[in-house]
């Protein structure tokens, strides 16, 4: 039995969270989240979290955050896999193509920082990153992110701005309209469509993975 890897995509608020959640029900699957509460655990001694003060200061804690992210992502990619279909909320390749390059763009990072980040993602991509047999990138409008995120009402997330969304939403779009290493299926997910509809259209690209030789 091959097993396979599905990396889902998508912005902040377009309905990753819901999508796995759901999926995680089902036996003959698994599903990794991504990794928040270890983003959560690291602390300011005034008690802030890393997740908080990134988004609060990305100038500031960008880099640092970038790094803790990249490690708790290869972490959960490490884990043996035991079912035939694994789902993983984002990868590396997210906060390289979207989260790095939007730093870059909105100069929240130092170049010495960016050369940094360069030179061990190359090298630990190289080492251990297993590419993904695919991608299903959820793709909802930053006003549409938004709205979501306001009404989840998530602490970490108060300080989240339209323009930010935008272009998230911009590097995901720029990223996997080129990406040809593995393939890439788009799922339109708007403000107004059931969670149900865009489960099914997830799990039918997952059986047609695993169908694929």
């Amino acid at each position: 039995m091959e097993k396979k890897q599905i990396v889902i995509e998508g912005n902040i608020g377009c309905g990753k969270s819901t999508l796995l959640g759901t999926l995680s029900n089902d036996s003959n699957v698994e599903v990794f989240l991504e990794p928040l509460n270890a983003w959560q655990d690291i602390k300011t001694k005034d008690g802030e979290t890393l997740l908080s003060a990134f988004y609060r200061d990305p100038k500031r804690y960008g880099y640092l955050f970038q790094s803790i992210v990249f490690k708790t992502r290869l972490r959960y990619q490490d884990v043996p896999q035991e079912k035939q279909l694994r789902y993983m909320e984002r990868s590396v390749l997210t906060d390289n193509y979207v989260f790095m390059k939007s730093m870059i763009e909105m100069e929240m990072i130092e170049d010495i920082e960016q050369e940094c980040y360069k030179q061990w993602y190359s090298w630990l991509t190289d080492k251990v990153f297993k590419m993904p047999d695919a991608i299903i990138y959820i793709r909802s409008s930053p006003e549409t992110c938004l709205t979501r995120i306001k009404h989840r009402n998530r602490e970490a997330e108060t300080n989240i701005l339209i323009d930010y969304l935008k272009t998230i939403h911009d590097k995901h779009e720029e990223w996997l309209q080129n990406w040809n290493l593995c393939p890439v299926y788009v799922v339109e997910n708007p403000i107004d469509r059931d969670i149900n509809s865009v489960l099914e259209e997830v799990k039918n690209i997952g059986q047609k993975i695993i169908n694929q030789i």
